[in-house]
């Protein structure tokens, strides 16, 4: 029975000091979870705010169909920046992480859009050969 009081505290302790590394790591895997899901609809809407500039309606569409497709509200959104706004230090790893995907996502639609124009320029020719060959 003395083993048992003298097991105990050292026990004790050794659950508390686990139970709060556990605790930490959990915290901080389920906000980089959150953090990354949000930079890649932060990121998606930026390209999306180039891409319909000129065109409100279908910007505002496209933001609402981006933020349900991802599950992500604009409340939440917005009140991750909120809860950040006091330390802009700690918004330094989100801006690079939405500044990644942005560059990301505007190279990949450069590609499509160049792909898409080789397309049509191919396309031109093969219209230009096959008129050439009626003749």
């Amino acid at each position: 029975m003395i083993w048992l009081k003298r097991i105990l505290p050292l026990l004790i302790i050794g659950l508390a000091v686990g139970g709060y590394y556990f605790w930490n790591g959990w915290h901080a895997e389920r906000q980089a979870v959150e953090e990354r899901e949000l930079a890649l609809v932060t990121a998606q809407v930026w390209v999306a705010t180039a891409i319909y500039r000129n065109e409100p309606e279908r910007y505002m569409q496209y933001r609402d169909s981006v933020l349900l497709a991802s599950g992500v509200s604009r409340e939440r959104v917005l009140d991750f920046l909120k809860n950040r706004e006091s330390q802009p230090e700690d918004l330094f790893p989100f801006a690079q992480k939405v500044q990644k995907l942005v560059d990301s996502l505007a190279h990949i639609e450069d590609s499509t859009l160049k792909t898409e124009i080789e397309k049509v320029a191919d396309s031109a020719r093969a219209a230009r050969r096959a008129a050439r060959m009626l003749q």
